[in-house]
């Protein structure tokens, strides 16, 4: 159940935006920007960046709270390493988001109309912001009811997410063991196992691409693929066997959904991806540390050069 503690309601004054960056582009500055006018507080948690790493130490200082970490400790400790300097500063909302996402100038000022707008607003656990690809123009999620501003859903991106740090206190921190993938699935539904409501904006409110992505040509068509490395296959699929089995008596139907989306991430990688043999292997690797609940870090530290 939800805690019994107020949720204050969010505003720019109690809202810090935490940002974790690994070799960020050239970029990463710009982007920066778009979120200073539009949270009190802006924290970056850097994972041992190589390139540039002093300029972008020098860039952000004189602007942001800067955290550097001596090695790489994941996406999910890099967050929580956020949120946790965030509620130390009396923070009551966190907005977190990837190096590589662009937000809409009114990104924040529509996550606060969703929350005002919302019922049981003390119910509202996290706020997530649709997002439109910047390569082909869709959106993450389609809204069926364009009338509505906001629809609840189960597992909305990281990225662009305003997470209550009441509920995150309440909960628990991100899974550290998850390092990269599927953080965002397993906290959400973690979020509503305790009772708490996932909401993410109709409207697109940041331009955002999960990840390096390709163009294939297919039956004259172009499809647009990850290009991720293998090592991050054996980490999705670890992950999403860990969070089938954590979830599956509670959320059936987001687990048959997240299967069917798994055979369909296979024969992509066959049809279009490159190093189909590691990442096949990569893959079944991850299949079996999930069965047999294997945690650790090593494989992605080993490729990113920790």
């Amino acid at each position: 159940m939800c805690r019994t503690m107020p949720t204050p309601s969010p505003s720019k004054d109690n809202i810090a935006a935490v940002i974790v960056s690994y070799n960020p582009d050239s970029e990463f500055a710009h982007r920066l920007d778009r979120i200073f006018p539009q949270v009190a507080r802006v924290i970056v948690v850097d994972n041992s960046s190589v390139s540039f790493r002093e300029e972008l130490h020098r860039v952000l200082l004189s602007k942001v709270e800067l955290i550097a970490n001596p090695y790489n400790v994941g996406l999910a400790g890099a967050l929580n390493q956020g949120v946790r300097r965030a509620v130390e500063l009396g923070f009551a909302w966190v907005l977190m988001l990837d190096q590589d996402s662009l937000i809409d100038h009114d990104m924040v000022d529509c996550l606060l109309e969703i929350y005002h707008h919302y019922p049981f607003p003390q119910k509202v656990g996290l706020i997530g912001s649709n997002a439109r690809s910047p390569i082909s123009g869709r959106l993450y999620m389609e809204c069926y009811q364009r009338q509505k501003i906001f629809m609840e859903v189960k597992t909305p991106m990281t990225s662009g997410s305003l997470l209550s740090v009441n509920a995150y206190e309440q909960i628990g921190p991100f899974r550290d063991d998850f390092f990269i993938e599927a953080i965002d699935l397993e906290y959400c539904l973690r979020l509503r196992k305790h009772g708490y409501k996932v909401l993410i904006s109709c409207k697109p409110l940041m331009t955002h691409a999960a990840g390096k992505m390709k163009e294939r040509r297919f039956l004259r068509r172009v499809v647009v693929v990850p290009d991720h490395e293998p090592w991050r296959y054996h980490y999705q699929l670890r992950n999403l066997i860990f969070v089938v089995r954590s979830y599956f008596w509670q959320e059936p139907g987001w687990v048959f959904v997240a299967l069917v989306n798994f055979m369909k991430a296979l024969v992509r990688i066959l049809l279009f991806e490159d190093n189909r043999l590691r990442k096949f292997n990569a893959i079944w690797r991850g299949i079996r540390d999930g069965i047999i609940s294997r945690n650790g870090g090593k494989e992605a530290s080993h490729h990113l050069g920790e």
